[in-house]
């Protein structure tokens, strides 16, 4: 985001998006914890949204914070001296835009492991929405990520929210990794989904439309049978340099 020669307009200006994100974020945490229950009180794991909406709360309010800062420096010492506060307010909400991607992708995750239905079907939407939001900015993940679901079932979950998030953006490719073997995903031009397993030039190949649950158990089966537990599991996003985002 350029930095215009008025700060203080500009504070005002991101500290609205943030606040937008913030709603964006509260709503969406909410569907995502009220659709987690299912038939017969079984609960769908949903690893750190709690964690994920708390986030966006925090920053919220540090976004409001700030743009008030930026406009008294403005206003007190000039617009040169209000710069670093903006600068730190531009960074809170690129923190919110990257926190709320990564709630839809729960999102999606949970909604992989339900019955489906509905509501489920607007989730999945509003997700997706939020991914392809240009007030999120779409950016493909990138880094590597340790998962946090404490059994084979929240481990489903956060491995089908990233295959999801992989096939709305299209890259980058997908490692999981455990202790001594990895499975790696990407998707082809005809959208169809290919993994393979270890170090084996095999592929397996699933077209669109996919069910990513079924792709996360095929992984969990190689990587939690070689001997790796549940929080040894690491995702990497390696993102290819040049390519077009799709």
């Amino acid at each position: 985001m350029a930095i215009r020669p008025d700060p203080g307009a500009e504070a005002n200006e991101v500290a609205l998006e943030a606040q937008r994100l913030w709603l964006m974020a509260k709503g969406l945490g909410a569907e995502i914890d009220d659709l987690r229950l299912q038939p017969e009180d079984r609960l769908v794991p949903a690893p750190g949204l709690n964690h994920l909406v708390d986030s966006a709360d925090s920053l919220a309010a540090r976004c409001h914070e700030l743009s008030d800062v930026v406009v008294i420096l403005q206003r007190e010492e000039g617009p040169d001296a209000s710069l670093g506060a903006l600068s730190s307010l531009v960074s809170a909400l690129e923190e919110m835009q990257n926190g709320l991607r990564r709630l839809a992708q729960l999102g999606m995750g949970v909604s992989s492991l339900t019955l489906g239905g509905d509501r489920m079907e607007r989730l999945d939407r509003a997700c997706v929405a939020v991914l392809t939001s240009p007030d999120v900015g779409r950016r493909p993940y990138e880094g590597s990520y340790q998962l946090q679901g404490l059994d084979r079932e929240g481990a489903a979950v956060e491995l089908s929210g990233f295959l999801c998030r992989l096939l709305v953006d299209r890259q980058p490719d997908l490692s999981v990794a455990g202790r001594s073997t990895s499975v790696h995903f990407r998707v082809d031009l005809e959208d169809t989904l290919v993994g393979t397993r270890g170090g084996s030039a095999e592929e397996e190949r699933w077209p669109s439309p996919v069910t990513v649950s079924q792709v996360a158990l095929w992984a969990l089966d190689h990587l939690l049978d070689s001997g790796t537990e549940v929080g040894d599991l690491v995702v990497t996003g390696n993102v290819k340099r040049g390519e077009d985002d799709r």
